[in-house]
């Protein structure tokens, strides 16, 4: 009986070990997944609400340029806080207005000329 629960023991602290493994080589790439799935989702509801002067086509480039910079490393989580703060703020009430979506857009393109 206390072979058996030694077994178990060390089997439960092995599937414990790769588990946390397993977490800490994924960690950034999850964070990276979780971030790229936001941008996408902002993107969605600025296309939707576009002001004038604004196309489609270019605002689509501008966040495939912002999510291409987050995934080769020269745009950090910290950089993107001030937009997603803004997003979320804005998009408290389930919808952006034009002005919201012009301060979006104008803090993605600082981003991107930095």
């Amino acid at each position: 009986m206390k072979r058996l629960v030694r077994y178990v023991l060390i089997g439960a602290a092995l599937l414990v070990a790769v588990i946390v493994a397993v977490l800490l080589i994924f960690r950034e790439d999850m964070a990276q997944m979780a971030l790229r799935s936001t941008l996408e989702f902002t993107e969605e509801s600025v296309v939707q609400n576009l002001p004038d002067g604004e196309t489609v086509d270019g605002v689509r480039k501008e966040f495939d340029a912002l999510i291409s910079r987050l995934e080769a490393g020269s745009v950090t989580s910290t950089d993107l806080k001030p937009l997603l703060d803004t997003f979320a703020s804005a998009y408290d009430d389930q919808q952006l207005t034009r002005e919201e979506v012009k301060q979006i857009l104008g803090e993605i393109r600082e981003l991107l000329r930095r």
